[in-house]
């Protein structure tokens, strides 16, 4: 199972621009602090919707891969916390260009795909 220092560790990995980020966010996950997380995960949103923008997706594969790894293989939470918080980020205001969204969806794996019609579906209830 994956634990969120492991997370921090595969993004960092995976992401070398993204690695100040989770290494400031690891010195405050001393406990399962799910605003840490959010925070974090809500920078790699935004980070991944700029280098979409930019059309750098050197390693936005990558970055997609982990992320459906933690919805598969993360322990409950990241699963119901980290991978959520990281859809949502995708789902904010700030995402709502259509080649955006599209680039996203063709680069979400089955259970990421999965997280984000469920959290886009309680999106657009909010909206109601």
């Amino acid at each position: 199972m994956i634990d969120k220092s492991e997370m921090m560790a595969l993004l960092s990995r995976t992401c070398p621009s993204f690695r100040p980020q989770t290494r400031r966010a690891s010195r405050y996950w001393r406990d399962e602090d799910e605003a840490t997380v959010e925070a974090t995960l809500q920078e790699l949103g935004q980070y991944i919707v700029r280098s979409l923008d930019a059309h750098d997706t050197d390693t936005l594969g990558a970055i997609f891969s982990v992320i459906e790894r933690l919805h598969l293989e993360g322990n409950a939470f990241v699963r119901e916390n980290a991978a959520a918080h990281l859809v949502d980020a995708l789902l904010s205001s700030e995402v709502r260009e259509a080649q955006t969204i599209q680039a996203i969806l063709t680069h979400l794996g089955p259970e990421s795909l999965g997280a984000w019609k469920a959290r886009e579906a309680v999106f657009e209830g909010l909206g109601d």
